[in-house]
């Protein structure tokens, strides 16, 4: 199985170097470049087509949301994970189609839907913070069930915690979800 292709795209580079480093140590995971600027992060896509590009919305000059959006037009096979710091929605109502990225666009992997992801973890349930089962994660990532499982045991392992509600938890307190 070919490793998923990432690019990360973020204006600081101890951001970029601390991904990089903790993809770079997950099994089936690649890094296939980096971009510190929106525009640079259309290029980088354009250029290596990678499968995902972990992007940050607060970039100077050419945004996330902008990126996002081009990135989007010229290859609806990427799929874009955003990562941001805003607590709110602010920064999506400029997103494609007046949603967040990704959200409700086939192309985007999004689920046809322009809510917020629930904010209960589930607990020992096999259910994630949007209430997702691992196989119902791994069928919208076509991929098969088995990473899903090992990055969330991956997750756990590395921060200490016992179960997905506390994971949500971190997640929340840590600006890692909103």
């Amino acid at each position: 199985m070919q490793p998923i292709r990432i690019l990360v795209a973020d204006d600081h580079a101890v951001v970029r170097t601390a991904l990089r480093a903790l993809l770079q140590g997950e099994p089936g995971l690649a890094v296939a470049g980096e971009a510190a600027s929106g525009e640079a992060a259309i290029e980088a896509a354009l250029e290596l087509r990678p499968d995902v590009v972990l992007m940050d919305l607060s970039m100077p000059g050419c945004d996330g949301v902008a990126a996002t959006r081009r990135i989007l037009e010229a290859e609806p096979g990427i799929r874009v994970v955003v990562l941001t710091t805003y607590s709110d929605d602010r920064c999506w109502r400029r997103s494609p189609r007046g949603r967040r990225p990704g959200a409700g666009d086939p192309g985007a992997g999004g689920p046809d839907r322009g809510t917020r992801p629930h904010r209960a973890g589930g607990g020992g349930t096999g259910r994630g913070a949007a209430g997702r089962s691992n196989a119902e994660i791994a069928a919208n990532l076509y991929i098969s069930e088995a990473p899903v499982k090992t990055h969330v045991n991956h997750l756990l392992a590395k921060t200490g915690l016992r179960d997905r509600a506390q994971l949500v938890g971190y997640a929340f307190r840590n600006g890692l979800a909103w």
